[in-house]
């Protein structure tokens, strides 16, 4: 009977255990885990103490892991409302038609596209790829987007816009980071297109005659101010991509 009944006690205590881990596992599961959840088990004498103290720790990285990413996919919502929105109806939008898309190799990236209005006329866009990756590519991104918006306007034509974003970019950056960058500024008018390519190689331009690669003007920018930029002129038809 001593034994039986020292058997039923530690089956009892064993079955308490199960709970507790259970209790903690599903709080884990739900996102509420409280490390609380494990005194008693960080109480015994015995090795579950040890055990407890293993799963709490466990869990808590867990639960920073998962934090992490909530702000990942916040970034990611973020970072997508930098994308422009379609032209609004009448002037330029009545010329020209604007389709892009984009997808990160992770939740967040230094890749990026854009457009805006110079004037009623003239509509400008760009296609860029910052260095690496994650955090700091979707930094340096949202930056350079910022600068070549704010030097576009009023720069008198692409190349001095991306030569005076290389000359902003490139101070006080201490990572070295860089972009490369296709920007070009097109006249729904005359159908005139200017383009300058700093490092950037994936720019084409499509005709009726063919596919035609648009050459670099220039080294990516954001590592070293005062280089020079030239930009390249074209005539194009209705259309033309």
């Amino acid at each position: 009977m001593a034994i039986i009944a020292q058997l039923g006690q530690r089956l009892q205590n064993l079955n308490g255990i199960i709970a507790t881990l259970t209790q903690a596992t599903l709080a884990l599961g739900r996102g509420d885990f409280e490390p609380s959840m494990l005194t008693n088990l960080r109480n015994q004498a015995d090795r579950f103490a040890h055990f407890a103290e293993t799963f709490e720790q466990m869990a808590l990285e867990m639960t920073d892991k998962r934090g992490r990413q909530q702000e990942m996919r916040t970034a990611a919502d973020i970072q997508g409302s930098f994308l422009p929105r379609p032209l609004a109806p009448g002037g330029a939008a009545d010329r020209v038609d604007v389709a892009a898309t984009m997808i990160p190799a992770k939740e967040i990236g230094g890749d990026f596209y854009d457009y805006f209005l110079i004037d009623s006329t003239r509509i400008a866009f760009a296609i860029g790829d910052v260095s690496g990756k994650g955090v700091p590519a979707s930094m340096f991104m949202s930056v350079s987007r910022t600068v070549l918006k704010t030097v576009g306007r009023e720069a008198a034509t692409t190349a001095d816009a991306i030569a005076k974003a290389n000359t902003l970019l490139a101070e006080d950056n201490s990572q070295s980071m860089f972009v490369t960058i296709a920007y070009a500024v097109l006249d729904v008018d005359s159908g005139e297109l200017e383009v300058t390519c700093g490092g950037h190689e994936e720019a084409y331009l499509v005709t009726r005659a063919g596919l035609q690669k648009i050459p670099r003007s220039g080294p990516a920018i954001g590592l070293f101010g005062g280089v020079p930029f030239t930009s390249t002129r074209y005539q194009l038809a209705p259309g033309d991509m």
